[in-house]
């Protein structure tokens, strides 16, 4: 039986792939990733696109050769790459503070309540640990993944290095910060109502909605190539809660904005769309207790039902025993739950907006992308995801990639 906090898996872990006393990378407004080598500054090697959207804002900075995209060798891209396990004390750091407080001291809205925290290392760098129990790993090394993923299709889409680690006995992941003065989170609607009457919530709803667009504007700035390609390759890896809640925009030059890729351990949750850009459904609950037997059936989008006004009284009046009580805890409810039980498994429609906006971008993706995503193969994807190979990457889960990967080629009528 597999429990998600919330019905939603945690939006966490990351973690570094440069060692951090050796090979960290970081976003300057140079336009360059940066590694930091015993305290110099060392550019161990570029990759250079030769595209007119990306030049100069392309060149990208690898700490590992292997991982370079070449042309000629598709197949071993990823080759050599492990996560390691290492280990920090209290010794090596020094600061480690919540995160939460670290963005609001910044006057920047916060969404999350799990445990994220902003370390410090005595060498200056910077990295985002968010812990994790040692079993339930998935979300960490779905982080990992995401990042080796990135690295495949660099520089069309950045996500920060990322690698799994203990700091003081704790498992965790560990990212590098991007340090941004864009906010691009909203404030909830319990925050923005707080002190409120009654009679100005709608000028409170009327603000939230300029903000909101003023946002999309400001991401669409971005430009479509860089939109497109974002678009395009966290439906493939199967990051159905994309957005502004996760993703950061950092200012890499003459008014230049780079897409910043956070937050994606949903990868490692199963969901199913029709389209590439229609709302997908997750799968929340699994269990034997639904004992369906439609394994050779594809998903019943049609067969969909809603629950309207939903409370966890009248999800339980439903679902009866077929659900521990741990599912409900913490829940909200908003307009309704509509869901489909498929697979032994309890699937609900996440219907967000903002992943809706993003998605509504796949109008255009890059050339260069679809080429790339071509000759993206099963091989290629169990390098990437070699660690969670035992977790949650069979190779099923591949397949459902390439699946996505095929959805888009025709999408953009690339063969």
């Amino acid at each position: 039986m597999t429990f998600l906090y919330n019905f939603l898996i945690p939006f966490i872990l990351n973690a570094f792939n440069s060692i951090i006393s050796n090979e960290v990378k970081t976003l300057t407004d140079d336009r360059h990733l940066h590694s930091e080598t015993s305290g110099s500054n060392n550019v161990i090697n570029k990759t250079n696109l030769n595209t007119k959207s990306y030049k100069k804002s392309s060149e990208r900075i690898n700490s590992d050769a292997s991982l370079v995209y070449d042309k000629e060798n598709t197949n071993s891209i990823i080759e050599q790459i492990t996560t390691k396990y290492d280990v920090y004390s209290s010794e090596d750091i020094l600061t480690k503070e919540n995160m939460k407080d670290v963005l609001l001291r910044q006057g920047k809205n916060v969404e999350f309540d799990n445990q994220v925290f902003l370390i410090t290392f005595k060498n200056g760098t910077k990295a985002v640990f968010k812990p994790c129990s040692p079993y339930y790993m998935r979300t960490a090394l779905a982080e990992v993944a995401a990042y080796k993923f990135s690295l495949y299709f660099a520089p069309f889409i950045y996500v920060p290095s990322t690698k799994v680690c203990t700091i003081d006995g704790q498992l965790g992941s560990l990212q590098e910060y991007i340090e941004t003065d864009i906010d691009l989170v909203l404030p909830s609607w319990k925050d923005a109502i707080k002190g409120k009457k009654h009679t100005e919530f709608d000028a409170v709803s009327k603000e939230l909605d300029k903000k909101r667009k003023d946002l999309e504007t400001l991401i669409i700035s971005a430009g479509k190539e860089k939109l497109g390609a974002y678009a395009a390759l966290m439906y493939v890896i199967g990051q159905w809660d994309i957005g502004p809640h996760n993703m950061l925009l950092k200012k890499i030059g003459k008014g230049e904005l780079e897409i910043v890729c956070i937050d994606n351990a949903a990868i490692s949750t199963p969901f199913e769309s029709i389209t590439c850009t229609s709302y997908p459904f997750v799968n929340v609950y699994s269990s034997s207790n639904f004992n369906t037997s439609d394994h050779d059936k594809p998903f019943p989008f049609k067969s969909s039902k809603r629950i309207h006004k939903p409370t966890v009284a009248k999800l339980k009046s439903v679902f009866g025993n077929k659900i521990d009580d741990s599912f409900y805890k913490g829940m909200e409810f908003y307009g309704w739950f509509e869901y489909v039980i498929w697979r032994s498994a309890l699937w609900k429609k996440v219907e967000n907006d903002t992943t809706l906006f993003i998605r509504s971008h796949l109008k255009y993706c890059p050339q260069q992308v679809l080429q790339r995503l071509k000759e993206l193969n099963l091989k290629t994807l169990k390098e990437i995801f070699y660690d969670a190979k035992d977790d949650f990457a069979n190779e099923p889960f591949l397949h459902k990639i390439l699946e996505r990967r095929d959805k888009i080629l025709k999408e953009f009528k690339y063969s």
